[in-house]
């Protein structure tokens, strides 16, 4: 993919780039650095594998960007796919930093430290919200109701579920689980969600950079299906990784109150979601992190007598 990378430096710059180092990816990308011989210098290409991602990723970061209290990479372009260069791509800023989910040689006091300083930014995202109600970025006709908006999302995350049932790579039980969950939608989500908050969709350890000498958060990146939307549905992805070494939830939750069903609503929320992401990318499911996150969910799904 370094090629096409070249390919969409010399396009834009008219030069082509000194190096290219693969910086990583995940389910829709790679990410490439290109060191340049003039300004900016250094840029950020992201080669996405499924069309549309570079344009709804670039709509996400400029919104996240305006209320966000650490460094989001600036977008410079995006190029949309054609016979030349057959991947959508989103050039953006360098930011300088490790990867804070990585292994991270801290005493536990700093963690909270830094993990402070993570919640102070999702809060901040969290109390943007929409007047106009729930839904995508710029929708035409935001959802006054939570539930209303989040039931046609679950219904076709259930969908997806069940396509990956049919084709032998998601387990029976687990699909019958959500199934069943999904049936009684109404009694998981039966207090009203009052805020329309901008979610980052992604938000855990992963996504974060720490400055090299660790003493402070430098940046987020990688939004995904950032929206306005119950801001617990962001909550999940804080244990991911090493976010309890930071104290991520533990933090939001004394910071935030949390509603009386998050446990419930939390569970729904991974299932639901990871599985889809598991659809739409072409992946297939980790089978014991997905039956773990099914057995949490029927566990939450007992506790309040639904099933």
């Amino acid at each position: 993919m370094e090629a096409y990378v070249n390919a969409v430096i010399e396009e834009h710059y008219h030069t082509l780039p000194l190096s290219v180092k693969a910086l990583g990816g995940g389910f829709y990308g790679r990410v490439f650095l290109a060191v340049l011989p003039e300004a900016p210098f250094r840029v950020v290409i992201k080669l996405y594998l499924y069309p549309g991602l570079a344009l709804q990723e670039e709509t996400q970061l400029n919104l996240l960007h305006s209320t966000a209290l650490l460094p989001m990479p600036k977008v410079y372009f995006v190029r949309v796919n054609d016979s030349l260069i057959p991947y959508d791509a989103l050039a953006m800023e360098f930011l300088e930093g490790i990867n804070a989910g990585g292994e991270i040689r801290l005493s536990r006091e700093d963690m909270k430290k830094l993990g402070a300083v993570m919640i102070d930014n999702l809060i901040a995202w969290h109390n943007t919200c929409n007047p106009g109600g729930f839904g995508k970025i710029n929708a035409p006709s935001p959802e006054k109701d939570w539930l209303s908006c989040y039931r046609r999302k679950a219904g076709e995350d259930l969908k997806k579920a069940e396509i990956l049932y049919r084709s032998g790579k998601l387990e029976k039980d687990v699909f019958s689980l959500m199934d069943r969950a999904y049936e009684r939608i109404d009694d998981i989500f039966y207090l009203p969600v009052t805020k329309a908050s901008l979610i980052h969709g992604d938000y855990n350890t992963w996504n974060l950079l720490l400055s090299k000498d660790l003493s402070r958060v430098s940046g987020v990146i990688d939004p995904f299906n950032c929206c306005f939307a119950d801001a617990e549905m962001d909550l999940y992805q804080l244990d991911n990784a090493n976010g309890r070494d930071y104290g991520l939830l533990e933090q939001y939750s004394q910071r935030v109150q949390l509603s009386e069903n998050f446990a419930l609503k939390n569970c729904f929320y991974e299932l639901f979601t990871e599985l889809m992401h598991y659809h739409d990318a072409h992946v297939d499911p980790i089978v014991p992190r997905v039956a773990e996150e099914a057995e949490a969910l029927r566990i939450q799904l007992v506790r309040f007598g639904i099933i």
